[in-house]
This record gives C-alpha cells, structure tokens and sequence, in this order.
C-alpha cells in the first residue's frame, strides 16, 4: 500500500492558491506506505509522515492458496455475489462507429488485403 508523502513546500503552495484548505490539510493524518500479507496482517516496516523507503521480506508462497479464492482473471470463486446473464433480446441500438462492413479476415468489403478499393479478394 502505497501512499504520497505532502512536505511543507507542498501544503504552503496549496494555501497559497486556496487558503481555506489550509485548515483541511492541516487537521489530515498522513498517508502510511506499508506492505500487507494476504491475510490483512502488516510486514515490515512503515512510512507515515515523511520521505523514505519501506522495505519487507515477502513469501510469495503465501499468496498462492489467497489467489485461488480470488481470480481477478475471470474465475472469481463468490457464486453468493456474482452472476452471470446473456440477453438474447438483441439491440435495436446500431453502432454509431461503423463506417463499412468487415469481413472475417478484417479487410473492408470491397477490398483487397492491401487496403485498396476494387474488386475484392482474389
């Protein structure tokens, strides 16, 4: 988790352009930059409320069984949340972006692989 660190030039130069922020910036907790384990719990060091450099020691192996029960690549294991429909109604809606029509290998109607108008595929 990451997060931005505001230095004083930086908060200074934001009053000056907006000085009603100035009560706002200043009752903020700054960001913490941190790593996280897959169960939540924080590893290694912290950054809050200056410049630096966190470091942690990471098992990779520990993210693999987490991954499992959540695949953001389409195979995302919460059946009581998710669910997945198809419309088979069809759209009455044409596409406005459609300048000609395309055949199966991506060359326009009426033209040949190259691009050119003419008599189409040989």
């Amino acid at each position: 988790m990451c997060a931005g660190y505001m230095d004083k030039t930086m908060r200074d130069m934001i009053v000056s352009h907006a000085p009603s922020a100035a009560e706002t910036l200043d009752s903020l907790t700054q960001g913490e930059s941190c790593f996280i384990d897959p169960t939540g719990a924080q590893v290694g060091e912290s950054v809050q409320g200056e410049e630096g450099i966190a470091y942690a020691t990471l098992d990779l192996n520990e993210c693999v069984e987490p991954k499992q029960f959540h695949d953001v690549v389409g195979y995302y294991q919460r059946f009581d949340v998710f669910d997945l429909k198809v419309d088979r109604r069809g759209s009455s809606v044409e596409s406005m972006f459609v300048d000609e029509e395309r055949d199966v290998d991506g060359t326009a109607e009426g033209q040949d692989e190259s691009g050119r108008k003419g008599g189409g595929k040989t």
